[in-house]
């Protein structure tokens, strides 16, 4: 499966005659560990950088814990094709031996000419807000954050008709909220609205509850990495 400027192009008419529940049953989402760009004053975005060693070090921990939870349980392994996201999940990857898939569709919100630039850089190129929100496009090439539900939310229908009933997503803020909000399929409206912390390779879990209902587990928990702060 190829995915060209976030969406699946070879299979976009799979995308969009999927029907049915699915089978995914619990999504655990990973936001990727601690980047070069956080500490360098650049933006984030489509911005391309590994982690610092503080960020390794937090992959690490949340790999220990990864291991423990997800011993026996056999799960797809998915996330963002940025260097950040990928390493972090390369770090996870190889401490619980599974291989994993990277995708474009996982990217954060596209900041369009303001990826790679310094934060005052980019305020050169920011466009005013717009109505709605949901259309708004912040720099130039960039994307709108229906563009990116859009893009995100076609890979999620896609994923869910995979046989296995758990999924481990390393990805970004954003890409976290908007499957968040696909999850428990929430008007995408409101995307513009309602927002959530997601701090540096925290996990969320998801899971579908005894009666059926689509819950959130465990939102942005970083209790795993309580030995980074001592």
């Amino acid at each position: 499966m190829e995915f060209i400027n976030g969406f699946c192009e070879r299979d976009s008419e799979k995308i969009k005659v999927k029907a049915g529940p699915g089978q995914l049953e619990k999504l655990i989402l990973i936001r990727h560990a601690e980047s070069s760009n956080s500490v360098q004053g650049l933006t984030d975005g489509w911005t391309d950088s590994g982690l610092t060693d503080f960020g390794k070090k937090q992959a690490k921990l949340t790999s220990r814990w990864l291991r423990n939870f997800l011993r026996n349980v056999p799960f797809q392994f998915y996330c963002s094709d940025l260097k950040r996201a990928k390493e972090t999940a390369g770090i996870i990857g190889k401490l619980i031996d599974q291989s994993l898939t990277p995708h474009q569709a996982l990217r954060e919100l596209n900041n369009g000419t303001a990826a790679n630039k310094t934060k005052e850089e980019a305020e050169s190129l920011y466009l005013p807000p717009t109505e709605p929100r949901m259309d708004w496009i912040a720099y130039p090439e960039g994307e709108s954050w229906r563009m990116m539900y859009k893009r995100v939310s076609d890979f999620m229908n896609y994923i869910n008709d995979d046989d296995s009933e758990t999924a481990l997503i390393v990805s970004h803020h954003s890409t976290i909220v908007c499957i968040i909000h696909w999850w428990l399929e929430l008007p995408e409206e409101l995307l513009s609205k309602v927002y959530y912390d997601i701090d540096s390779c925290s996990i969320s879990q998801l899971r579908i509850n005894s009666w059926g209902v689509k819950t959130i587990t465990t939102l942005n928990d970083t209790g795993h990495m309580a030995k980074l702060k001592e």
